[in-house]
């Protein structure tokens, strides 16, 4: 990674506040979240939160940041097509890929949802004269399990030109019985928002550059809640009917984002702070508009609540907030840090984050390796000696964990976490020159002086919540902002 660039922090600006209401007369959310509309709560700072607590009442338990991503992944289907995202579920049998992919799309999505088990030309035919218009725009396209059959092999590439205007292709091999292979493939214009799931431990390049990665939480805590979760269906009848009925709000939204957000484009004043931050390794190329389709999706979730502007070309455009960058961060941070890191295996994730857990619990910070053998263990991801040894050499070499000798006992070895295990890339909040952007931008584009709608609508485009608990946070937002802005 090179060094970041140096960039002398500025004064915020002065943007004054012109008639506006004090911050005692700002009215202040309602605790009776029943009684809101959905378009209510497109206008609650802690909206992102919701949809989490909604999909939790619902029977998605537990894996709080994969759940709201997924959601909020397959709420970019009708929005630019550069600005959609598709995933795809890594990880092995039965820890949750359709859970948080597949079936939160079929829930409040299934009008526009196309399933796939097995993709052959055929299929894609028959799919391709049921789309609107013959065009994949505004669709979901679920593939279960992509390795597929052993008698065929296919792959998916995005493709955006002058000539198609977009489109998905899908190149299909196959290999008749004692014969050659052959490969057909199948050209269907416009660009789904694809999930798709695998149990492959390493994906294939091509498909790891289109798709945005989903690591479905495997860890002892949440095996936990979905034991309970699956005895409280058994137990308690009532549970199991809250948990199939269908959230309006979860219908609703997306219909709203549609008509409205989809229609404005989204500006990120920050995103030259944003793109130094991301090491200088190949998968960057591909993976920095991912970070910045997520920070644009969390805008346009946030559109009532952010300002904007006309361009000079007469779009009216979203002004992404700092508050956009953290969430994206939250809900994307993990796993793309793994990525461009070099961590492809999930099992050395799953190793790194065992290790972490211990450290955090150790007196002086310090592990033995046979504590993380026994860990492993425990969790149920057994292995052998060294293939735990290989894993933690190579988060060794990455620079995640470091070693040293055991001062009562010079034989054994003991390991710690490095600082890059809990601030990946150096990305951390608050973040100076995100906010000097962001600000800078406004004064630039709507004047010194606001009004006391646009007033308000600054100081809410800064408020943030923990995705967990629905708290405010206040340590997001530097000091000095938040007294220049009155937070």
């Amino acid at each position: 990674m090179t060094e970041p660039t140096k960039v002398e922090l500025k004064p915020l600006p002065v943007i004054k506040e012109k008639d506006c209401v004090t911050t005692e007369q700002v009215k202040k959310p309602e605790d009776k979240t029943e009684e809101k509309t959905t378009d209510k709560w497109l206008e609650e700072p802690k909206v992102i939160w919701y949809i989490g607590d909604c999909l939790e009442s619902q029977g998605f338990v537990g894996d709080t940041k994969n759940k709201i991503n997924s959601y909020l992944n397959l709420t970019t289907k009708d929005y630019k097509q550069r600005e959609r995202i598709s995933a795809i579920a890594n990880a092995e049998s039965g820890a949750g890929k359709s859970t948080i992919c597949i079936e939160i799309a079929k829930r409040y999505f299934e009008k526009y949802v196309f399933e796939f088990t097995r993709v052959t030309k055929t299929a894609l035919d028959h799919c391709k004269a049921m789309l609107p218009e013959g065009k994949f725009d505004g669709i979901i396209l679920i593939i279960r399990q992509m390795e597929g059959a052993e008698d065929a092999q296919y792959q998916l590439q995005m493709i955006t030109d002058d000539t198609s205007g977009g489109g998905l292709k899908i190149l299909i091999s196959k290999q008749a019985t004692g014969g050659d292979w052959t490969v057909d493939d199948v050209f269907i214009p416009g660009i789904p928002v694809t999930v798709v799931t695998t149990v492959n431990i390493k994906i294939d390049p091509q498909t790891v550059r289109r798709f945005e990665t989903i690591a479905p939480d495997d860890s002892s805590g949440q095996t936990h809640k979905i034991k309970f979760h699956k005895a409280n269906i058994r137990a308690n009848p009532d549970y199991e009917t809250q948990i199939t009925r269908k959230c309006d709000f979860l219908l609703e939204l997306p219909n709203l984002l549609k008509d409205e957000s989809s229609k404005l484009w989204v500006v990120i004043p920050y995103a030259h702070t944003v793109a130094d931050e991301i090491p200088d390794v190949l998968l960057a190329r591909s993976d920095t508009d991912k970070v910045f389709n997520k920070i644009t999706a969390c805008a346009h979730l946030f559109y009532k609540q952010r300002l904007t502007y006309k361009d000079s070309q007469g779009k009216m455009r979203i002004v992404a907030s700092p508050a956009d960058w953290y969430y994206a961060w939250q809900l994307f941070g993990d796993t793309l840090s793994r990525r461009l890191s070099g961590i492809i295996d999930e099992r050395g994730f799953t190793y790194l984050r065992i290790i972490q857990g211990l450290c955090m619990k150790s007196k002086d910070g310090w592990v033995h390796f046979q504590e993380i053998m026994d860990a492993v263990h425990k969790e149920g991801k057994a292995c052998q000696r060294n293939t735990l040894h290989q894993a933690i050499y190579e988060l060794e070499d990455g620079g995640y964990i470091r070693k040293d000798v055991d001062p009562d006992n010079k034989a054994k070895r003991i390991y710690n976490i490095t600082s890059k295990t809990y601030v990946p890339f150096g990305i951390s909040f608050p973040n100076e020159l995100v906010e000097n952007s962001y600000l800078d931008f406004v004064k630039d584009k709507l004047g010194e002086e606001l009004d006391t709608d646009k007033w308000n609508l600054l100081r809410q485009s800064m408020r943030v919540f923990d995705l967990e608990t629905g708290n405010e946070l206040t340590n997001i937002v530097t000091e000095r902002a938040r007294k220049m802005l009155k937070l």
